[in-house]
């Protein structure tokens, strides 16, 4: 999907269909990578931006032949949810 499907209503919908989705990142797009912290002994998710995981997957994208594609798991945004209080 392009870059203007990023509607975090429909993409929740989208999760809640337990659909994968393919976006395009744009340049301050904030992503996230859901790491095990053994210090804390839990997850947490750490801050990545779309230039950082460029360099990372680059060799990959190199290796390509024409009509391949590349898959990069555990990559997040991040999706507000309503909350019900007094105020």
């Amino acid at each position: 999907m392009d870059r203007w499907f990023l509607c975090k209503k429909f993409l929740r919908w989208f999760m809640d269909k337990n659909f994968d989705w393919v976006t395009k990142a744009k340049r301050n797009t904030v992503l996230f990578r859901k790491i095990y912290d053994y210090g804390q002994r839990k997850e947490i998710y750490v801050k990545l931006n779309p230039k950082q995981l460029l360099q990372e997957v680059y060799p990959m994208l190199r290796a390509l032949v024409n009509g391949s594609v590349i898959s990069i798991p555990d990559i997040y945004i991040k999706l507000s949810f309503e909350t019900f209080t007094r105020k």
